[in-house]
């Protein structure tokens, strides 16, 4: 029981966390004029649905607007997911640096831990597929999101091996080394 609160804990203060997230995201949009042009259509760009307003003259576009909101949630969005994926990562690594197994299957066990460090290019192909899917909406920021988030899910790939992975390796191997010259000390 225990573990089902501290999980469900766990859940409810990431969700809380995503929703003040988007509440400031939402707010620096609408008050930055460099954010909207950058997640926002360009002024050249006059494409996406009109809506009209009160004023029977003024006719105001919405779906860039939208679309660029959309954009910046989920580039935001693909941002958290790499920063979850290389921590699970790091969890990952260390609970088999920490286990009591032999070395050699602790080396054997970091083959099977590669979906983990690959995890951020799949997340990166799942920010560009997404964002390619909002092009209709807002084609500037669709194509910022897909790059930017193709780049950071290999970023992030490189980070996780480079900075988790090898030096765990590293110490594992040492170890399997330690153990290998006991087993010829003993014989």
């Amino acid at each position: 029981m225990k573990k089902f609160f501290k999980v469900f804990g766990s859940v409810l203060l990431v969700v809380v966390l995503l929703a003040i997230l988007a509440w400031i995201l939402s707010y620096l949009y609408d008050s930055s004029s460099t954010l909207q042009n950058l997640f926002g259509s360009s002024s050249g760009n006059q494409s996406g649905l009109r809506v009209a307003t009160d004023d029977p003259g003024k006719v105001e576009l919405f779906m860039p607007v939208f679309g660029g909101k959309i954009s910046l949630f989920i580039f935001t969005f693909i941002i958290f997911l790499q920063i979850f994926a290389v921590i699970m990562a790091g969890r990952v690594v260390k609970k088999i640096v920490r286990s009591d197994f032999t070395a050699t299957f602790k080396l054997a066990s970091f083959k099977n831990a590669d979906t983990f460090l690959d995890l951020p290019l799949y997340i990166g192909l799942f920010g560009s597929v997404s964002s390619f899917l909002l092009i209709s909406f807002s084609p500037q920021s669709s194509r910022l999101v897909a790059y930017s988030s193709t780049l950071i899910g290999i970023i992030f790939s490189v980070i996780s091996r480079l900075g988790i992975l090898y030096p765990a390796k590293q110490k594992i191997i040492a170890e399997a080394a330690a153990e290998n010259a006991e087993i010829e000390v003993e014989e």
